[in-house]
This record gives C-alpha cells, structure tokens and sequence, in this order.
C-alpha cells in the first residue's frame, strides 16, 4: 500500500530533523503510531474541538476529510495531555502554559 512506501519516509525525514536541533521539538500530526514517531517523543499533546466549532471555522468541505483521520479517542489514547480548542482566547492562554510547563518555552 502507498502507506507502506511513505510512511518510513516520513519517520526517516522527521528523525532527520530531529537530529540536526539540541532542543524541543513539535510535531504536528495525527499518525505518529502509525508512521513510528511516538517513539520518539517524551510527551504527546492532542488538542481537539467540538464537531460544530471546527466547522464554523474551516467549513464543511474541509471537514468532510476528517473522516479520513482518526477519531479523538484514539488520538487521546497516545496522549500525555489533552486540551480542547474552543476557539477563545483561553485555549491560546492554556496551550502557552501547557507548552511552559513542558519545554520552558512559550510557542506563542
């Protein structure tokens, strides 16, 4: 399958990376079992939203691919902390310290 063929060459360009920084990195993705990255990360952050917040903010036909992506749950499952974008500036402030908390450093 086409996974098969991409997958362990995204594992092997982010491990790349990866190797070239001396501090935190983030990854920004929903198949990091999948692909092998979890590996390799010390914490997982998953942040989610409401079905009907998402949509009122990316459209209905973007969101029609969230199908093709996994659900919460199980995004959840791999996840050290978990936070819910309510699209409010209190998700920005909670993502921010979440991020102190774990690298010292603020993404925002």
């Amino acid at each position: 399958s086409l996974n098969k063929i991409v997958h362990p060459l995204i594992l092997e360009k982010v491990l790349s990376l990866i190797s070239k920084r001396d501090n935190a990195v983030v990854i920004v993705g929903s198949l990091l079992e999948e692909i092998g990255i979890l590996d390799y990360c010390a914490t997982v952050v998953t942040i989610s939203a409401k079905s009907s917040d998402v949509i009122k903010h990316i459209g209905e036909k973007k969101y029609s691919r969230r199908k093709f992506q996994q659900s919460d749950d199980i995004l959840r499952k791999n996840a050290d902390h978990t936070i819910v974008n309510d699209y409010t500036h209190h998700f920005y402030l909670k993502l921010n310290e979440l991020f102190e908390s774990i690298i010292g450093l603020s993404p925002i």
